[in-house]
């Protein structure tokens, strides 16, 4: 269609990890952002969501996470996850709480099996229609490196 908007979109991600002994603390800070003024970004894609999708003009998050290494090659690790997205006209439309918890297990110096749990929460602005979405999930799976 001739009415769909070019936009640019520019985004980092930043951390840093403290290991002391079996346990570590992680943090990091992460930005997209539209350059040219259009709300073009989704902020987190919920199940159970039609607000969710709504498009934002910039979006930050900033993580932590904690991890203890319980045996050589196993652990628990967990995530809080604090975000916030705006839209051009408004200052802040979304908020967005997230937790993750999960415990990992090294098959092989190349496979790690894991299992987790979390759960992401989101407010809007009463501006775009308010409301409040939850999702939950759990996984299992493998990390492989190559």
């Amino acid at each position: 269609s001739n009415n769909v908007a070019e936009h640019k979109e520019n985004a980092f991600t930043v951390g840093s990890e403290l290991v002391v002994d079996k346990f570590a603390i992680a943090v990091d800070y992460s930005q997209n952002k539209s350059t040219n003024g259009v709300d073009s970004i989704t902020y987190r894609s919920m199940s159970n969501s039609t607000v969710s999708e709504l498009p934002f003009n910039k979006k930050r998050e900033i993580g932590l996470g904690l991890k203890y290494q319980y045996l050589d090659n196993a652990s628990v690790y967990g995530q809080y996850i604090w975000g916030r997205a705006d839209q051009v006209d408004l200052k802040k439309a979304a908020n967005l709480r997230a937790w993750i918890v999960g415990a990992d297990y090294k098959l092989h110096k190349n496979v790690i099996t894991y299992v987790e749990g979390g759960s992401f929460k989101a407010k809007y602005n009463a501006e775009i229609g308010g409301g409040k979405d939850t999702d939950n999930y759990a996984g299992v799976g493998l990390r492989v490196f190559f």
